[in-house]
């Protein structure tokens, strides 16, 4: 199928986008992102971590996080402490080789973090880390869901930034202008990607009647207002036979990760329909 005069304008936008990364932060970055895909990794690895679900009931990650951190900053050695105890890792045998694994992760769980006057945290600063625990919630599920629509991934996080203890997927919950900003980018891996999304989010923002982003107060509807106008509903569309253009904006790791999960995904629902179909045929001729 011939590609579109849209997509056409977008992959050069992000052929740019990806031309202009700084060396250093982009190495910064992917170290970011990898610790997070291994971290992902090793969860799901092991039915033990596996059984604890992000969020549904008291021993849920938000759950547990939201009662330990009702603000959204926490540092890094109070985060791992509460990630220890969800996990039963307060004490690990040597026998144990998954929660040493995971124990291992943890600990080095260095530049997903940052200082509070330094994006990149040097051997001076490790102390004083600190992170964002609901946007590495919401990364999180990204990874765990990849074959999930970013309305639905945005629908989530929104949950997260809005609830109070529990998700609450009230009409009337709401987030911060800054929230919804940090949604958008839940998987931007540098500044260069964050101004491809921030420009589009004022681009469809002044499309509206209405503006969403003069609101102190904003509603899921009002995203959902946003993307589907055409500057953001263009991110959503195919870039590949699995993956958007929404991911072509995340780190080569996540990019590869999300696109072969995805693949996959497709492939067995493409299975499942062409078995379905066979055996409706196979039962009309019997």
């Amino acid at each position: 199928m011939a590609e579109t005069a849209t997509a056409r304008t977008l992959r050069v936008e992000l052929q740019a986008v990806h031309a202009e990364a700084n060396e250093i932060v982009e190495r910064y970055s992917v170290k970011r992102w990898q610790e997070l895909l291994q971290l992902h990794q090793t969860l799901m690895a092991h039915e033990i971590f596996r059984a604890v679900p992000l969020s549904g009931n008291d021993r849920g990650l938000y759950e547990t996080l939201h009662r330990a951190f009702p603000h959204d900053i926490v540092t890094k050695a109070r985060f791992l402490g509460v990630l220890r105890t969800i996990f039963g890792l307060d004490s690990v045998n040597e026998k144990d080789k998954a929660k040493r694994a995971l124990l291992k992760h943890l600990d080095g769980l260095h530049y997903w973090c940052e200082n509070s006057t330094s994006k990149i945290p040097t051997s001076h600063t490790l102390g004083t880390l600190v992170l964002n625990w609901r946007l590495f919630l919401c990364a999180i599920r990204a990874l765990r869901e990849p074959a999930q629509s970013e309305v639905d991934l945005f629908h989530w996080s929104f949950l997260v930034f809005s609830s109070s203890g529990y998700l609450d997927d009230s009409p009337q919950a709401t987030i911060s202008r800054q929230q919804l900003y940090q949604i958008f980018n839940v998987l931007s891996p540098n500044h260069a990607c964050s101004r491809v999304l921030n420009q589009r989010i004022a681009q469809a923002d002044n499309l509206l009647p209405a503006s969403v982003l003069v609101r102190d107060n904003i509603r899921f509807e009002h995203m959902r207002l946003l993307m589907a106008q055409p500057p953001l509903a263009e991110l959503f569309s195919p870039a590949t036979a699995a993956t958007h253009f929404f991911h072509e904006l995340t780190s080569p790791c996540i990019r590869n990760y999300l696109y072969l999960e995805r693949k996959v995904a497709g492939d067995r629902a493409k299975c499942l329909r062409f078995l379905h179909q066979y055996k409706r045929r196979y039962m009309r001729k019997a």
